[in-house]
């Protein structure tokens, strides 16, 4: 939240001006906490006020941080995971947790809006989201991290499939989700 703060006094005329652009802008982890913060998610522009702001991103419902891989499920019909379906990757956050203004209210929006799922519930987050897109799908933020995963080597196991040219031949799904926003 302080970051979001001095990002609205010190760049919110900036922000503001970059998101009407309609340029791809992704916040991941402590980006994706900013986005939400600044209401950028899910609105697809800076809001207002904290009234403005349907989502939030709180401690994880264990109350630790984790840092472990995660399996995650492509649930949404978002550009920049073109081509996945299923993937891992690694989190590391203690405040993850999405959670919801007014359930009730907002609960069929921001499902639409949710093109990445956790596969288990590893923080309590709303509906297992992982990930939000804008209206326009410009915007996206995530908590896990893809640029973790732009090499098969970062995957701890990846030496038992060392010789899976299946596996060794494709494109980790960390550099897959920057090669769609390249795309876009």
């Amino acid at each position: 939240k302080v970051l979001a703060v001095k990002m609205r006094a010190y760049m919110g005329d900036a922000i503001a001006q970059f998101c009407q652009s309609g340029k791809l802008i992704v916040g991941i982890c402590n980006g994706f906490q900013a986005l939400v913060q600044l209401g950028i998610l899910p609105l697809g522009e800076v809001a207002k006020g904290d009234q403005d702001r349907t989502v939030t991103l709180a401690h994880n419902s264990g109350g630790k941080f984790m840092d472990r891989w995660v399996d995650l499920n492509v649930s949404g019909k978002s550009a920049y995971f073109a081509g996945l379906s299923q993937l891992s990757l690694p989190v590391r956050h203690g405040e993850g947790r999405l959670v919801l203004r007014d359930e009730a209210s907002q609960s069929t929006r921001i499902k639409a809006l949710a093109p990445l799922r956790y596969v288990s519930d590893i923080n309590g987050s709303f509906d297992q989201i992982a990930a939000l897109v804008s209206p326009s799908d410009k915007v996206l933020g995530l908590m896990p991290h893809p640029e973790c995963y732009i090499r098969h080597s970062q995957k701890p196991d990846w030496t038992r499939h060392k010789s899976d040219k299946t596996l060794t031949e494709s494109v980790p799904a960390g550099l897959q989700i920057f090669l769609n926003a390249r795309s876009m």
